[in-house]
């Protein structure tokens, strides 16, 4: 495979830890980064030997070098703007959970990405969680046997579910039980899923 150039907005808590694994990727030949605050671009542009920097998304998504852009920005009510934006502009997406605030703005996305060509898909980080790869590897294989139903229990800390709740209006379990609900997809996509599984949260 060819390597490409990615377009990354946002570089916060999240965007930070993708920033730095991008730079680190085989595949990733350039990094051009866009991050509101002067201080936290000139640290992470360096730190990524980003070919280049700046605070407007606007000019990085005018740019034609990449053709796929991450988006990792805060707050969540920003994400059907500058997805809507990435792309109008012929880019491909990846972004952070939540798609969108509400469900007309998620259809709207999808059914921009449809029509535009482009790929568009949400970061579910989990999927690369040694523990979820193991359940999924055994459940594939059969030797656990053929799940009927899953109970799943989340465990966050206070802080971290303060930190969620404090910055936008959808609650904790909506803003991570989308892991749980994806794990349990993506589990059910394996080749010997059961057709009659149940979900019990």
């Amino acid at each position: 495979m060819s390597g490409i150039d990615l377009g990354i907005i946002g570089t916060g808590w999240c965007g930070g830890i993708r920033t730095a694994a991008a730079a680190d990727h085989p595949l990733v030949c350039a990094l051009h980064i866009a991050e509101v605050r002067p201080e936290r671009v000139a640290e992470v542009a360096a730190a990524t030997r980003a070919r280049s920097a700046t605070a407007d998304q606007q000019a990085l998504l005018s740019r034609d070098e990449f053709a796929a852009v991450m988006i990792s920005a805060t707050p969540e009510t920003t994400h059907y703007p500058m997805a809507c934006e990435a792309l109008r502009a012929g880019k491909h997406v990846f972004f952070e959970k939540p798609i969108a605030m509400t469900l007309d703005e998620a259809d709207e996305l999808i059914a921009l990405a449809r029509s535009s060509g482009r790929k568009f898909t949400i970061g579910y980080s989990q999927r690369f969680n040694p523990k979820y790869a193991h359940v999924r590897q055994a459940i594939a294989a059969g030797t656990i046997g053929r799940p009927v139903s899953a109970l799943i229990s989340r465990h966050i800390t206070r802080g971290l579910g303060k930190k969620i709740s404090g910055r936008v209006k959808l609650s904790q379990a909506a803003m991570e039980s989308t892991h749980d609900l994806d794990f349990l997809l993506w589990r059910l996509a394996s080749p010997r899923r059961s057709r009659s599984a149940s979900i019990r949260k």
